[in-house]
């Protein structure tokens, strides 16, 4: 495996990025900051295209999957509504009572999830975000939400240790997933459905078969580091990982083999795959582009 930095950008204004959504093309990046905006990046000039300014800090940030709007999480427990063109803010949901941490578009841009540090999970409707339902999901921040790419499930990953499935519209649980040692920070789904990743504070990323409900590989190879982000690639055969160290690896999503690593900067806390395959981006206090071949 090949892998090398090939871009990078500082966040505009006095904030970092912290974390960042691919557009469905894989053109353009959208960067939530510290300094109270999420920017639009175009990926082949490193041009900053739009910024949609908020009221508070921005930890989170969603693409949805026809492209023309962006959904975000701030500080100030609001989720929000952004217009790609313009930066226009086209809705709020003011229905977290603490900070948001995680938001994404359902599959079929009909629904947006969010997660909290008050330990909800809250639906809205995609077009104006309307409540649709809100769940008492953990004992604690929810750090992390991903829809099955059927959109039939969604998975939240709590500072309890847990991994939850919900099924949209239903107010508890469908199920959890225990064994982390402490906070789950991040989970996500594979492109094909069949299993659900999470990596945790326990210095483990674990991988869950959903058929036959038992960890399908748990992987130890982050040093004692906590796992603060990971991504699928987009054909499911691969993942990546970011841990405190900082450290960016890359692993074999059959067997969990550590393919490649490389260090990133201090501060870096996000990674997302590229629709396209070939390109992973990492945030922090700037955003670094990496090229990956296999």
């Amino acid at each position: 495996m090949w892998m090398e930095k090939t871009a990078s950008f500082a966040h505009p204004g006095t904030g970092a990025g912290f974390a960042t959504a691919w557009s469905p093309s894989g053109a353009a990046l959208a960067v939530a900051g510290f300094d109270q905006a999420v920017v639009v990046w175009d990926v082949d000039s490193g041009e900053p295209l739009v910024r949609a300014t908020h009221e508070a800090a921005v930890g989170c940030v969603s693409w949805s999957p026809r492209g023309g709007t962006i959904a975000s999480g701030s500080s100030d427990g609001r989720v929000n509504l952004i217009d790609v063109r313009s930066g226009r803010r086209l809705g709020q949901a003011f229905g977290h009572a603490d900070e948001v941490r995680t938001v994404a578009y359902a599959p079929n841009g009909s629904m947006v999830a969010s997660g909290a540090n008050d330990g909800t999970v809250r639906l809205w409707q995609a077009q104006d975000l309307g409540p649709l339902v809100g769940m008492a999901a953990h004992a604690g921040i929810v750090h992390s939400v991903d829809w099955s790419p059927d959109g039939l499930w969604l998975a939240s990953a709590g500072h309890d240790g847990i991994v939850r499935l919900w099924e949209p519209g239903a107010a508890t649980a469908a199920g959890g997933i225990a064994g982390h040692r402490g906070a789950v920070t991040s989970v996500a789904y594979s492109p094909d459905g069949r299993h659900l990743a999470s990596g945790g504070v326990d210095a483990t990323l674990r991988i869950w078969d959903l058929a036959e409900a038992r960890y399908h590989t748990v992987l130890e190879s982050f040093d004692g580091c906590r796992v603060t982000g990971l991504a699928y690639a987009p054909d499911g055969r691969h993942l990546a990982a970011l841990d405190q160290d900082p450290t960016l690896r890359i692993f074999r999503a059959e067997d969990g083999e550590l393919l490649g690593s490389a260090a990133v900067p201090h501060g870096t806390v996000s990674v997302s795959w590229s629709p396209r395959g070939g390109t992973i981006a990492v945030s922090g206090s700037a955003v670094d582009l990496w090229s990956v071949r296999f």
